[in-house]
């Protein structure tokens, strides 16, 4: 972690916590984020949710939001403008013995305004399946497989999406369709529920989750029994 920097304030001008940042603090700002960003891509998922959620106060950050930055900094919808919700995916490989490495991760806004927490667990899940099956060629592709050789499972903690048929939103119809019809073609094998409290990329879209079981896969190597 050699690319973070210790960073403090004066607690003369900590004390002004709703003042907005001056130049110099702005810039200052944008370091820190970006310098969390870069732990987030490296080693630390489960900081995205923190990041994403300071990003979004750029433009009317002030010393309070430049305070909880160093702290993230030094320890290395949800999103509190009201108007936005996260999404989070996080793919693996995994063996039959358990063994499990992350192939890649990431955590962002939803580009869309959804109306209802299925809308945003859906785009989520549709957007999760899209990297699994990029990831998943180029796999195959090195390692001179057919394509559709090597299976995907998606996991998911919001039984609507699962279990959705008849919706009224018609955007929403255009997503869980797209979504049946990669398990119609086989694209992916089977898309399962799984309670919240198992769901590894939750504290990657929910401020305070518990990141202890997706550190605890990265670091062992040892994906969850639920989850082989």
């Amino acid at each position: 972690m050699e690319k973070i920097d210790n960073t403090t304030i004066e607690p003369s001008r900590a004390a002004m916590k709703q003042d907005v940042l001056n130049t110099s603090e702005q810039t200052l700002y944008r370091k820190l984020i970006g310098q969390i960003n870069w732990a987030v891509q490296v080693s630390r998922p489960d900081m995205a949710f923190e990041m994403i959620d300071m990003s979004i106060k750029l433009k009317e950050g002030t010393v309070e939001h430049l305070i909880r930055a160093i702290k993230a900094n030094a320890s290395l919808g949800n999103i509190s403008n009201g108007t936005g919700s996260t999404e989070s995916q996080v793919i693996w490989i995994v063996d039959n013995e358990s063994n499990s490495c992350p192939i890649t991760w990431q955590a962002n806004k939803i580009k869309r305004v959804v109306r209802s927490t299925i809308a945003a667990e859906a785009l989520s899940l549709q957007d999760g399946l899209e990297s699994s099956f990029y990831h998943c060629r180029i796999i195959e592709d090195i390692l001179g497989l057919k394509h559709q050789t090597i299976p995907i499972e998606a996991y998911i903690d919001n039984k609507s999406v699962v279990e959705a048929k008849l919706v009224d939103d018609k955007r929403l119809r255009i997503d869980i369709a797209a979504i049946a019809e990669s398990l119609a073609s086989k694209e992916v094998n089977n898309i399962k529920w799984c309670p919240g409290d198992k769901q590894l990329a939750n504290c990657m879209t929910k401020f305070g989750a518990s990141s202890y079981e997706l550190l605890q896969v990265i670091q062992t190597g040892k994906m969850l029994k639920d989850f082989v």
